[in-house]
């Protein structure tokens, strides 16, 4: 059972794969961490934090069918070698813009950053197939989740240190120093391109072919539908500084934990999945799964709410 669970490893590629997706992942969540709470110092503006996933969230939108199909043919190691590339040079930017980084700056960084991840995040993960035998990608999956729920720990518990003791500047050269082992991970790996025959269709053909094959395959479609309902409706990570500062009033390092805290049971559950495989009834499980997510966002921001107005009481 225990060489089982451990197979994926005896890969050198998924070796690489994992190490860079790890610390690309743990670099980003720094990344969220020191802009959010820079942002908010500067402006004290719910709206300004709250801007912090519009923007991110635009360049998914213009770019994930394109990423898609560039993923499907082109070299997939060149592609996250370049795109890691780019995320590094802006954090290196940010780190060298010191006093002068204000909303406009931090604002245009999220944007190329997430165009340069929703171009790199296709490639990864069409990558991980390549670099297991068949029988071992649902274990490879497993210790994947199980990586990037450890950097949603680490990095924001590491920023928010890093914040209290030395302030933002070393959050940032830290994250891209990080995007750089990454991109050097990257670039260790060994994998073919992509086959491309006369046959194969291009362009807006794949990507309509792709979209009826959700659509056609019902359990795939709810699956998805129910996942994004439940994070777009559910999710106030981006207003995290807020909580942090005027009503739990734990600085810094608290907001770093506020930000690992979601991801200590998942990366709990990923090791969990790595040694067990899946679970029956898995469509019980995600609905039950997803109630319950719904009701601890609830139960989170009542008590929020509840520990401010003791505070504000007390005061």
């Amino acid at each position: 059972m225990t060489a089982v669970a451990y197979g994926s490893f005896a890969s050198r590629n998924y070796r690489f794969l994992l190490a860079g997706t790890t610390l690309s992942n743990l670099a980003a969540q720094m990344l969220g961490v020191v802009v959010g709470w820079d942002l908010y110092l500067a402006t004290r503006s719910p709206v300004v934090l709250g801007n912090v996933g519009l923007v991110q969230i635009i360049p998914v939108f213009l770019f994930t069918f394109a990423a898609g199909n560039m993923a499907d043919r082109r070299n997939r190691r060149g592609i996250s070698v370049s795109m890691q590339t780019v995320v590094a040079l802006l954090g290196f930017a940010l780190a060298a813009l010191g006093s002068r980084r204000g909303v406009s700056a931090i604002y245009t960084a999220l944007f190329l950053s997430a165009t340069a991840r929703a171009f790199q995040w296709p490639a990864n993960s069409a990558l991980l197939p390549q670099t297991v035998p068949p029988e071992l990608l649902t274990n490879a999956i497993s210790w994947s989740g199980t990586g990037r729920e450890f950097s949603t720990v680490g990095g924001p518990a590491v920023a928010g240190a890093l914040l209290a003791a030395f302030g933002s500047e070393s959050v940032y050269i830290v994250q891209a120093c990080l995007s750089v082992v990454a991109v050097a991970c990257f670039a260790m790996l060994h994998v073919p391109s992509p086959e491309r025959g006369p046959e194969r269709a291009t362009g807006w053909h794949n990507t309509l072919e792709g979209l009826r094959f959700v659509w056609r395959d019902k359990l795939i479609l709810s699956a998805m539908s129910l996942d994004l309902l439940a994070v777009f409706f559910g999710g106030a990570v981006a207003l995290l500084p807020i909580f942090a500062t005027d009503i739990l009033q734990v600085g810094a390092s608290g907001l770093g934990w506020l930000r690992a805290a979601p991801a200590i049971g998942a990366g709990l559950m990923s090791v969990w999945l790595a040694h067990h495989g899946i679970t029956r009834n898995g469509g019980v499980v995600l609905l039950v799964s997803v109630a319950l997510f719904g009701a601890a966002r609830r139960a989170s921001r009542t008590a929020a709410m509840f520990f401010r107005h003791a505070v504000t009481a007390a005061n």
